[in-house]
This record gives C-alpha cells, structure tokens and sequence, in this order.
C-alpha cells in the first residue's frame, strides 16, 4: 500500500469557492497596502471641533469629555474665541474651508448663514417640535425653527432689562421701582438735575440717540414689538415697521432738548460707562452687561428690574440676544455634532455650563430657579416673554435702526419719513 503522503494528487476547487478565496485575498491586499489608515476611517471618529465665545475652556471641558456617541467616547478640542475678531475669523474660515465643526453665531444671524449649517430634521418622533416647545424658552422656536427644520439650539439666553441705582432712587424717596415707561417719564424732572446753563448733570436715562446707547438698535425693536408690530414676518416676509411712529416718537424724545423728557444728549460718551459712574439713575442692557458694570466700578451698588412695559398695551415683552449653535456644512460628521448639542443642551449640562459662567439657562425646567435670584430674576422673567424678529441682513440691523434714530433725533427727519426709507431698505434685504 502507498504511503498517502507520497500520494501526487492535485487539489479542485469550485467556482464558488474560487470566488470567496478570491475576496479574501482583496481584502488582506487592502489591509496591508492602506494599513491603520483604511480601518480607521471605519472605527474611528475624527475630532469634533467647536468654536464659541462667553464659555471658557475649562467650563466646556469638564462636560466635553464625558460625551459619547454610539458608547463611544468623542473627542472635542473646544477653542474660545475672541468676541471682537470672531466674526471675522469665521467668515475666514468658512471662505477657506476649514470651518469648525460646530460654531456659535448670534440669533439674529441664523437667516444670513443657513445656506451653509445643516439643520436638524424635526419630523422624528424622537425629537421634534414637541421636544422645543416643552424644553425651550419660547423665542428659541421663533429665532431657530424653520418650517421643519432646526437650524441650531442655544445653551444660554439673554434679554433686555433695567438696571437701576439703588442710592440714588432712595435719596429721592421712590420706593417703587418703574415696570412701565410712565412710571420712568413721570419722574424724570426729579431723576434728571442741570446746572445753572441747564447742562444734564445727572441722567433719568441714557435713551433717544444711537452711537452713545449700547443695544440702540435692540431696544427701539423692543419698544415696536410692545406696539405690536410685526417688524419682520418670517412666514411671509412682510414688514409693517412702517406704522412704527409711535415707538420711535417715544425713544427719540429722551435726547430732544424741546421735550418735557429730555435726559440725554451726545456730549455723553456711552450709556453703560454713565450708569457704572452713577451719572445715570437707569440703564437698559443685557445680563452679560452685569460683569462689565462691575468691573468699572465695584462701588457701585444697583439692582436690576424687568425691561419696561407700555401701559397702553397687554403686549407684555423684551428683546433677546443670545448665541446659537450650528453645524457646518463642512463638517464631516453633522450627524454626531447635532448628538454633541443635543448633549450640551440637556439639563444637567446646561446647568453646569451656565451656572459657572454666570449665564441664564435656555431650558424651561431651569428657569425657575433663577425667577427669585436677586439680579437674575429679570432676565429669568424676560425669557419667558421675550421676542426678535426675522433679520435677513445681520451686518445691516444695527446700521439701519441706527441711521433711522439718527436721522430722526439730530437730523430733524420726520418720523413718518425715517421709518418708511427703513422699510424700504428691510425690503430690499428681504429679496436681494
């Protein structure tokens, strides 16, 4: 008998066979010829990267490094960026292709960049419109909901309110802080005091003019939107900021010596400098203002109270102001950076972030907790009832409110003319 490992026999192989030795063959070709890098664009993620402004590095990294997707942790390189260059290092950066994955942009600047984020879908049963209507405070769906599409979601936001100077409100006996104008404008003989050449020594407050009042532009759309008005109708694209005279007749009169309310003029430097100096008894601005008040004068001793309201109208509101989070379109992994902001903006971690950096939540559920805290009641208020409008052109809003102030207070150009030249310009955004 023949030892069978003598025997000569040759091997038969199948077409089938063939076939899957053939494919893995292929595949153990590509493994050794593209090595770590082929597998690791199948099992690995690339950094997230985000850009933002008002949260420092340490407050992001502390919740950043918890998150993961699909129980896979992420890495996020977050870089804080200058408030003054930022703007310009984005449009940079978007121009050149290198766009963070996520960045932070202004609410009143999501119709100039939606071309180029990518929304989140809302027709999911998971998270839609439900989902920001019961989580959020109410002008996060106005500012970032478009038809079904969500084009960003902010941590934190802020409105308008008044600021006030407690020593001096209680040299002059007034107990009762103003919550509407008429309670400001029937005491502005004895808020206000001139000199012998009736030179304003000290200020009622710091309103009527443009280029000296900080938010100029915000607070005359608070004071339309109080009206009534529809400044700019995202549905239809329709504006009847027209019919706005009663609003800018009532902002403008602060700064015209004729009126019976006239507290301010542009011998003044800045609004908020002249509040942290106790030249002013009020000031209107933004909680993020608080800190820079402050700074200024660590003497000073103020409160804050909700933005004014007309008497005449049930239309009870404040302007918000506050920065949002986007996806890029340049970004390689949308789907994971919309999961990182849904992340970020869950309770628990919204409340980490903002109560550290001193900002007021965006979530309903966390609001409250702040409704009775002494300087931060006001704004907790005025989030619930605070309001914009669809602004086309970012880069033109405060310039045109502006001109339109201007134009009326110093320039002597009727009401009626000044708002019907800023509607054509408003239109002329809208359909460029």
């Amino acid at each position: 008998m023949a030892d069978i490992n003598s025997q000569n026999t040759q091997t038969r192989f199948t077409s089938k066979q063939k076939i899957i030795i053939g494919s893995i063959v292929v595949v153990l070709f590509i493994i050794i010829v593209f090595g770590g890098s082929f597998m690791k664009k199948f099992t690995a993620t690339s950094t997230l990267k985000v850009w933002g402004i008002g949260i420092n590095n340490d407050d992001w990294s502390r919740v950043a490094s918890r998150f993961n997707y699909n129980k896979k942790t992420i890495s996020v390189e977050y870089t804080e960026k200058n408030p003054d260059t930022y703007l310009q290092e984005l449009d940079t950066a978007l121009k050149e292709g290198d766009a963070p994955d996520i960045f932070m942009i202004n609410n009143l600047w999501i119709p100039s960049y939606k071309n180029i984020i990518v929304p989140l879908d809302l027709i999911d049963k998971n998270y839609n419109i439900n989902n920001i209507r019961k989580e959020f405070v109410p002008v996060v769906e106005q500012d970032c909901v478009e038809g079904n599409n969500l084009f960003g979601l902010p941590i934190s936001v802020d409105t308008l309110a008044l600021y006030y100077n407690v020593n001096i409100l209680d040299q002059l006996g007034i107990a009762n802080i103003p919550s509407t104008w008429n309670d400001i404008t029937n005491n502005i003989s004895i808020l206000r005091t001139v000199d012998q050449y009736n030179r304003i020594k000290r200020v009622a407050i710091p309103l009527g003019l443009a280029d000296n009042i900080n938010h100029a532009a915000d607070i005359l759309s608070a004071l339309m939107l109080q009206q009534g008005l529809d400044i700019i109708n995202k549905t239809t694209r329709t504006s009847d900021i027209n019919n706005g005279i009663e609003a800018l007749n009532f902002y403008t009169q602060f700064a015209k010596p004729s009126s019976l309310f006239y507290t301010w003029n542009s011998e003044f430097t800045n609004s908020l400098d002249s509040f942290a100096f106790g030249q002013s008894v009020f000031y209107i601005g933004y909680l993020r203002d608080e800190e820079l008040i402050k700074e200024k004068n660590p003497n000073l001793i103020f409160d804050i109270a909700e933005f004014p309201q007309s008497s005449k109208q049930n239309n009870k509101t404040t302007f918000a102001s506050y920065n949002v989070l986007v996806v890029s379109k340049q970004s390689t992994n949308p789907q994971i950076a919309w999961a990182f902001i849904k992340y970020l903006t869950t309770d628990d971690i919204t409340d980490q972030i903002t109560s550290q950096a001193n900002l007021l939540p965006s979530k309903r559920s966390l609001i409250e907790y702040y409704i009775n805290m002494p300087l931060m009641s006001a704004f907790a208020k005025g989030a619930l009832v605070a309001k914009t409008f669809y602004c086309p052109d970012y880069t033109q809003y405060e310039y045109l409110f502006n001109d339109t102030i201007t134009n009326v207070a110093l320039k002597n150009m009727p009401v009626k003319d000044a708002l019907d030249k800023l509607q054509t310009n408003l239109s002329y955004q809208l359909y460029k």
